[in-house]
């Protein structure tokens, strides 16, 4: 008799604890899933939103060609609220934040997204969206040594790399060179004068152990150290080039984590020069 009850309070013992841990497993589910989800609807209402802030800039473009006839040079410029002189097609996203600096695009990718500039905290948004709302996928953004009033100097512009392919996922297809061969170009217009730039070079580095702190050579460059920058450059890609860049040309750099959430300094980077 005593055996019986032993076993039906082993029995019932072990049904609390499986019960206990089945409780435990659904809200991890529920949670797992609860933060999959904001992720991804976060991840879609900004690319949306993205998408929108675009068409701003094809409106005025089509507003701009459909007055070209009569349009001089300085018809294509306006003066903002806060004294700044840019290019009218940016006027309606300037006027939505600031912060906003240029639009960043390669053709046949992703990455199709506004860039900020905030020299007073570079990493601001870091984890915001253009309009700074908490997002985790961030905002493409400027280095602080940046000086995009001024043509001539190397831009570094930062992106997360992000799972759902968003942001400077991207960019890592140019580890391949079957892929930088179809995809040459990059095109950064800033609110102050338009750009295309061809890529000169693609590289992985570790920023703790390669001895190579790209990071630390934005803005204007006198002529040694633009020299040296496009030279360590170049010995870090694993492949060749069909054009090279020299002390004069305007140069931008893409810089994102070499995978995702890498916290332990790889990173990848794309350095490309003005054509036009």
């Amino acid at each position: 008799m005593k055996d019986k009850v032993n076993k039906k309070k082993k029995s019932s013992g072990k049904d609390k604890i499986l019960n206990v841990l089945l409780v435990i497993f659904l809200i991890i589910f529920a949670f797992s899933a609860a933060y999959l989800f904001n992720y991804y609807y976060k991840s879609y209402k900004n690319e949306k939103s993205v998408d929108n802030l675009h068409k701003l800039i094809t409106k005025n473009e089509i507003e701009e060609s459909d007055n070209k006839a009569s349009q001089s040079d300085a018809d294509l410029y306006m003066t903002t609220s806060d004294g700044k002189r840019i290019l009218k097609k940016y006027k309606d996203i300037y006027e939505l934040n600031h912060d906003f600096i240029g639009w960043l695009k390669i053709d046949g990718t992703a990455v199709n997204y506004p860039v900020v500039y905030t020299p007073g905290d570079e990493q601001e948004y870091l984890r915001l969206d253009f309009e700074k709302n908490y997002l985790i996928a961030g905002t493409l953004f400027l280095s602080a040594k940046s000086v995009p009033e001024i043509p001539g100097n190397n831009m570094i512009i930062y992106g997360h790399n992000m799972k759902n392919g968003t942001m400077f996922s991207d960019i890592l297809s140019y580890k391949d060179e079957s892929f930088y061969k179809t995809h040459k170009y990059i095109d950064f217009g800033t609110i102050y004068y338009e750009g295309r730039y061809e890529v000169v070079a693609a590289f992985k580095i570790n920023v703790n152990n390669d001895g190579f702190d790209y990071y630390n050579h934005s803005g204007v460059l006198g002529e040694e150290e633009f020299k040296q920058y496009i030279e360590n450059c170049e010995n870090f890609s694993e492949y060749q080039f069909d054009s090279k860049a020299q002390y004069g040309d305007e140069i931008i750099t893409l810089s994102t984590c070499d995978s995702y959430g890498s916290h332990e300094g790889n990173r990848f980077v794309i350095v490309a020069k003005k054509i036009k």
